[in-house]
């Protein structure tokens, strides 16, 4: 597999061009720019839960409106 994507990589880039092997595991903020990506946040908060915790996600509102069934 790693000889795949080499191979891949020296079709797809002009000649002489430098091929980096470095992943970019970046994350966009709107105040810092570019912020390290990969970091579980969850690991730190669910060991303050108690075992009667529970946790909700909600996603925006958007100004949809309500339907009844």
């Amino acid at each position: 597999m790693t000889r795949i994507v080499q191979d891949i990589k020296t079709l797809l880039l002009s000649e002489g061009s430098e091929i980096t092997d470095q992943d970019a595991h970046e994350l966009w903020d709107e105040d810092l720019g570019s912020v390290p990506g990969g970091i579980n946040w969850a690991t730190d908060y669910a060991g303050s839960l108690d075992g009667s915790s529970f946790v909700g996600v909600t996603g925006p509102d958007l100004g949809e409106p309500k339907v009844d069934f």
